[in-house]
């Protein structure tokens, strides 16, 4: 019986240290929860952080389903679902922008980082990819491979709140700490440059057909 557990513990194991240095790793969703946080303060944080968390698990849903393997296969659709997601990034820094001298969002009005984070995630191609690639190596030989899916997407979308929650928090100190209008337009400014930066990179993928 412990012969048969030892191998699936130490899969399990390989899994969680593999996904957790992914996650960790600096990059375009990592950026956007620091910028919101920044911007907004640590509850606008954590609802992008729980949107990008929420679209990965549709990315490992879409995986588990063997959506993802048209995507794989059809660099025009990987091109389309790019330029989209470039397209809301550009629009998603501009209003950053415009709005830079409004009044703080109430922490209440969650809806729309949430919003932010959920649609970065869908409309970054790299997301299916991403788990056509990297769950097969953990999945079982046998039977149940789609159940093993949704089961490891749950546990990278639960490693997700941790990891880009915790740079959230640490980055909304440096919000809570800097509470002048002054401040909070360039906060808001930041923020809107860096969205339109991820957008540029989105676009760049999209024009030159690699994933961003």
């Amino acid at each position: 019986m412990s012969g048969s557990i030892a191998p699936i513990l130490a899969k399990v194991t390989s899994y969680l240290l593999a996904a957790s240095l992914i996650i960790a790793t600096p990059g375009a969703d990592v950026l956007l929860a620091i910028a919101t946080s920044l911007a907004n303060g640590r509850r606008s944080g954590f609802a992008a952080v729980l949107g990008m968390a929420s679209g990965y698990l549709v990315h490992a849903v879409i995986a588990a389903l063997g959506i993802a393997v048209l995507l794989a296969g059809s660099p025009a659709a990987v091109r389309v679902v790019q330029a989209a997601g470039a397209l809301y990034l550009a629009g998603a820094g501009v209003a950053q922008i415009r709005r830079r001298h409004q009044a703080p969002p109430s922490s209440t009005v969650l809806v729309e980082p949430f919003k932010r984070g959920l649609f970065t995630s869908l409309l970054n191609p790299k997301g299916a990819l991403f788990f056509l690639a990297f769950l097969p190596q953990f999945l079982p030989d046998g039977g149940g491979r789609n159940a093993a899916a949704l089961g490891l997407g749950l546990v990278f979308s639960a490693l997700t709140v941790l990891i880009y929650g915790t740079y959230a928090a640490a980055s909304s100190l440096l919000h809570n700490r800097l509470d002048d209008p002054r401040t909070y337009v360039a906060l808001r400014m930041v923020a809107g440059l860096v969205f339109i930066a991820l957008a540029i990179n989105a676009g760049f993928g999209a024009l030159h057909g690699s994933p961003t």
